[in-house]
């Protein structure tokens, strides 16, 4: 008899739902915090690049940023949390009951990239709900945030899902192509509309 398939999420045993979302700049995390969060209402989405810009690309003080985050992440039972921030990972990560990485090739990442940063800049966007912060093509290009560690960042994130003991806890997901993941929230979204 074929074993059941795997849940959309893990989530924990009363039903809460504590989301990771990992992977390059430029490849959708909070695109997918924002969707998910409309297709699972309960689902606060917590915004890190929010809490780490202030106006004039200031960035928080380490210790203010692990306090808000904490915060955060303790005051909700479901969320979703979207950037990478392997840095402070031991701040959300061990409450986390699932974790998604969006792994997406160089091309395709450069691609949605440069297309955002296009549109920011262009429309004057203000970012991280800041009154001064905009678009800037030398952070998207050139910081260390920037595209240009794309392999070093997926390396690193290779290595954490697999040799993390506080990654084993959750539930994993690597979507490869977006494709994939359309077809996996499609799911979700389609699962959600049936209840």
């Amino acid at each position: 008899m074929p074993s059941p398939p795997a849940p959309l999420l893990k989530g924990d045993d009363e039903g809460n739902v504590r989301l990771v979302i990992w992977g390059n700049s430029g490849a959708g995390k909070s695109t997918l915090a924002k969707r998910l969060a409309v297709a699972l209402p309960q689902l606060k989405v917590i915004a890190m690049d929010d809490l780490l810009f202030n106006d004039g690309w200031v960035k928080t003080p380490p210790d203010e940023f692990d306090a808000n985050l904490h915060r955060l992440t303790t005051e909700n039972d479901s969320l979703v949390t979207d950037g990478n921030y392997l840095k402070r990972r031991h701040g959300y990560l061990p409450r986390a009951t699932d974790i998604i990485w969006l792994d997406w090739p160089l091309h395709i990442t450069l691609w949605r990239l440069l297309k955002r940063t296009w549109q920011r800049w262009r429309t004057a966007e203000l970012l991280f709900g800041t009154s001064d912060v905009r678009e800037d093509w030398r952070v998207t290009l050139f910081s260390r945030e920037s595209i240009i560690w794309h392999r070093p960042v997926r390396r690193e994130l290779s290595q954490i899902l697999r040799d993390e003991p506080e990654v084993s806890a959750t539930s994993n997901r690597r979507f490869a192509r977006p494709s994939e993941l359309e077809q996996w929230i499609a799911t979700i979204e389609e699962e959600q509309k049936g209840r």
